[in-house]
């Protein structure tokens, strides 16, 4: 699955926030591509019982939370997935308390129950535990099988009950009062507006409604006439942006309720839907039709929905003091430990299909779906006999190489967001690739099936054309999927571009790396936010395979801001905008994370968004090292403006400062390389703009070289600077594993030369010796097109405009660069791309 926030650039936003406001029902998109695979594992539950309660809920520290109603239990799965700590809040001989919902606060949990043991006929009850004593307190009020609580801040508590009306109960008093329109007759579920009004679902009659505690009136909205059938709503939930959520058991549907616009929108293609969660802009929906289980994933921005207005009605509400007051009783629920075992299903037995747009389903071999939790670790089911946890996207394998983000909108012409993608084959045989896009969980991964021979580039300048549309923002990872052929020889990157109608573009681009390269179980790296006013950084990381990370975001200064666990299933992406949200604080200038991977392999981003032209940076993770190198930097003339870069620097050491020494080396290569020191704080970070006026009094462009005496991270952003804002490009210091050996070759994956983008050769010859570099070019099919000796000084740097055109008078989109090094030498290669309309740079190491 895809766990993610969409944003783009200010089509994509503007987009979004129109689509947000309006309730509209884009057109649905329509998905290519294989059935993807999922994964079920089940964890045994005491006496085989049905983990049948409404809700499910996991704690930031992973332990799961879940009711078996049968046998009277709340248990906790502890994080190490063996241990079950439960409570039975009924002995033995007295079961049928039926808990059915709970709420977490802290060290109680309030819980809901929908029998009658310990209880008069007649009466319904609530309760409170106490999970470091086992103390349970609860409240016994006059009614029929409570639908919810809302505890409100005055203490009273609410309780919506499926016998006919809502009631308060004051726990000093234990006076208990009954609300009730002309039409209550049963409500299902609950949920609290910021506001502190209760929206109800009343099953009997087909109504939404609307009421303020203690008010003397209510509003309510008639789904359908009960008189031709009854929806049997099960669930009620409010989304990010204020739309209601309602769950139609009999109608099989799911409906999107606007209050602020009365109109509905219907989903229909369900099963008997039953319980739903909804994570970032997604639901999640169980199904029990009396079969095998399964979890349906809707996306609204890509499904088809059916829209209605409804008609508000405002409605007297009559208040009604019970006679019998409430009944505390207290008890001890009995507490012990189950030791659960985890077993995975067979790969053949769990199987996902689509069968419209924006909706797929992942059947499990287990009867029915109840509550629902879902985080970025995998979905939490409950089910007959079972807990589940579902990996909803295992597409794929470690040899994989894989691109984090990618984005598409539009179709051509006309102003779009496309993903062009290059592949080259490094070996002797032929390599057959899926390219996978992960756009959404809600619908197939889209793909594009091509295969590359020997010495061959491909580009493809709209890979996934066939899922682009004009409603929506798809938004997701790249997956390479090797299905025949030598993975390893395989190289591919993929830029995300908006294309303007001039045909100059701006995004990014970015490497595709297989798990086995990733920052991978004891890796620390490193992430910068922006240093400008008008940027947005948003903090991202997608895990091909599954990852345990813990990031840390850290002030200018060295101060711990925040910590923060992630936990990732196969092919998560968690995005967080601003990036200091993930830590619930306020970003600052000079923010960075550090993130630690603890188990698996992450790729880690910080997408750096200019509010003034749109464009996005995307900031991969550094290393720290003492020394490295920055190719392109400069504050020259640039394409309608001029160059800027700005220099990062990150101490991971919380101990002891650093101290790193800078050279700059122009690439005229005349000139000894001017030097400056710069120390970074303890756990600390450095930001400098327009660096290299701002320490060397230097106009130009060339390599910047560093040497510490502590190991540091360090990056630079090189924009081109227009009045509105920033086109610009954001890359890692080469290391000296980046280095071309001596005597050694690398290459670049693409050069596209064409009357719309550039690519310039960077080299940078770090040794005490001048060397001769070769370079040779390459055309789509590999045959060579031009070849060239190159002289670099001594700790010199050199830079070879239009350098397929350089060599051979020629260009296009799916040539390639090769350089040789002399024996003896290392040196540093990338190759620079620009769009020649916005000045917009991306900048790649040849490896």
């Amino acid at each position: 699955m895809s766990i993610r926030v969409r944003i783009f650039g200010l089509l994509a936003l503007t987009l979004l926030l129109s689509r947000a406001a309006s309730g509209q029902t884009p057109t649905p998109t329509p998905t290519a591509g294989p059935t993807t695979s999922a994964s079920a594992t089940t964890f045994t539950i005491e006496n085989d019982r049905s983990v049948t309660g409404v809700k499910i809920q996991v704690q930031p520290d992973g332990s799961v939370w879940f009711l078996v109603p049968s046998n009277d239990r709340l248990v906790q799965l502890m994080p190490d997935g063996v241990t079950m700590r439960q409570w039975q809040i009924r002995d033995d001989k007295n079961i049928g308390a039926n808990p059915v919902d709970f709420e977490i606060d802290g060290d109680f949990v309030w819980i809901i129950e929908n029998g009658e043991s310990q209880i008069n006929a007649g009466f319904s009850a609530f309760g409170r535990l106490d999970t470091r004593t086992g103390a349970f307190r609860e409240w016994i009020i006059p009614g029929s099988r409570p639908a919810g609580l809302y505890r409100a801040p005055d203490g009273k508590f609410w309780v919506p009950q499926s016998g006919h009306f809502l009631q308060s109960v004051d726990p000093i008093t234990l006076q208990v009062t009954d609300y009730r329109s002309t039409k209550t007759f049963a409500y299902s579920d609950v949920t609290v507006a910021q506001d502190g009004a209760l929206w109800m679902v009343d099953f009997g009659d087909n109504r939404i409604v609307r009421y303020v505690p203690g008010e003397a009136q209510e509003t309510s909205w008639t789904l359908l006439d009960p008189g031709i059938g009854r929806l049997n709503p099960s669930q009620i939930a409010f989304d990010a942006a204020g739309n209601l959520w309602i769950c139609q058991l009999s109608a099989s549907r799911l409906d999107r309720f606007d209050p602020r616009t009365n109109q509905l929108v219907s989903y229909a293609g369900f099963q008997n839907p039953f319980h739903f969660d909804i994570a970032n802009g997604l639901v999640y929906v169980t199904e029990a039709a009396g079969t095998n289980g399964s979890v349906v994933v809707l996306d609204p921005a890509l499904a088809a929905g059916r829209a209605s207005t409804l008609t508000p009605e405002t409605l007297d509400v009559r208040t009604t003091p019970e006679r019998r007051l409430a009944v505390v009783r207290d008890t001890t629920a009995i507490m012990s430990n189950f030791t659960s075992t985890s077993a995975k299903a067979a790969d053949s037995s769990v199987t996902v299909s689509s069968s419209t747009a924006g909706l797929t389903r992942t059947v499990y071999p287990s009867t029915n779906g109840y509550g629902i939790a879902v985080t970025p670790a995998g979905v939490w089911v409950g089910s007959e006999g079972k807990l589940l946890r579902l990996e909803l996207q295992t597409i794929g394998a470690v040899t994989d190489p894989t691109v984090p983000l990618a984005a598409q909108f539009g179709v051509s012409p006309g102003d779009r967001i496309k993903i062009e993608t290059t592949l080259f084959n490094r070996g002797s045989a032929n390599v057959s690739v899926d390219v996978l896009y992960l756009y959404s969980p809600g619908a197939l991964a889209a793909h594009n099936t091509v295969t590359v021979a020997p010495g061959q580039t491909v580009f493809l300048a709209d890979t996934f054309d066939s899922v682009s549309t004009n409603a929506a923002v798809e938004f997701g990872p790249v997956r390479f999927r090797v299905v025949s052929g030598n993975a390893a020889d395989l190289a591919a990157s993929v830029r995300t571009a908006r294309i303007a109608s001039d045909g100059s573009s701006y995004g990014f681009a970015l490497p595709a790396v297989p798990s086995g390269q990733l920052p991978g179980a004891g890796s620390v790296r490193t992430l910068f936010t922006g240093a400008r006013s008008d940027e947005v950084s948003i903090f991202g990381a997608y895990s091909p395979a599954g990852a345990d990370v813990t990031a840390t975001l850290v002030a200018a200064d060295g101060t711990v801001r925040g910590t923060r666990r992630l936990v990732f299933a196969p092919n998560t992406l968690q995005e967080f905008n601003p990036a200091a949200s993930a830590f619930g604080v306020a970003p600052e200038p000079g923010d960075v994370i550090r993130v630690a991977v603890a188990s698996g392999s992450i790729q880690p981003y910080m997408n750096l968004f200019d509010s003034g032209v749109g464009d996005s940076a995307v900031s991969l993770p550094t290393a720290a090292a003492t020394a490295g190198v920055l190719l392109g930097l400069s504050n020259g003339a640039a394409p309608g403006g001029s160059f800027v870069s700005d220099l990062f620097l990150a101490n991971p050491d919380s101990g002891r400062p650093a101290s790193v020494t800078l050279s700059f080396a122009p690439s005229d290569g005349t000139g000894a390389p001017a030097t400056a020191t710069v120390p970074v704080p303890a756990g600390g970070s450095v930001s400098i703009p327009d660096v290299l006026h701002a320490l060397f009094s230097a106009t130009g462009e060339g390599t910047l070289s560093y040497s510490a005496d502590a190991p540091v991270a360090v990056a630079a952003r090189v924009a081109s600077r227009r009045a509105a804002g920033d086109y610009a490009g954001f890359s890692p210091a080469l290391l000296d594993a980046d280095a071309v050996a001596p005597g050694g070759a690398a290459g670049s994956v693409g050069a596209p030369q064409t009357d719309k983008r550039q690519t310039d050769l960077l080299l940078y010859n770090p040794g005490d010796a001048a060397a001769s570099v070769t370079v040779i070019a390459y055309d789509a099919l590999g045959a060579e097109k031009g070849r060239r000796d190159v002289a670099v000084g001594a700790r010199a740097s050199i830079r070879i405009p239009a350098v397929l055109s350089t060599l051979n008078g020629g260009g296009g989109s799916d040539g390639r660069l090769r350089i040789q090094a002399p024996p003896g030498i290392r040196i540093f290669a990338a190759t620079e791309q620009i769009d020649l309309g916005t000045g917009d740079v991306e900048i790649a190491a040849l490896r």
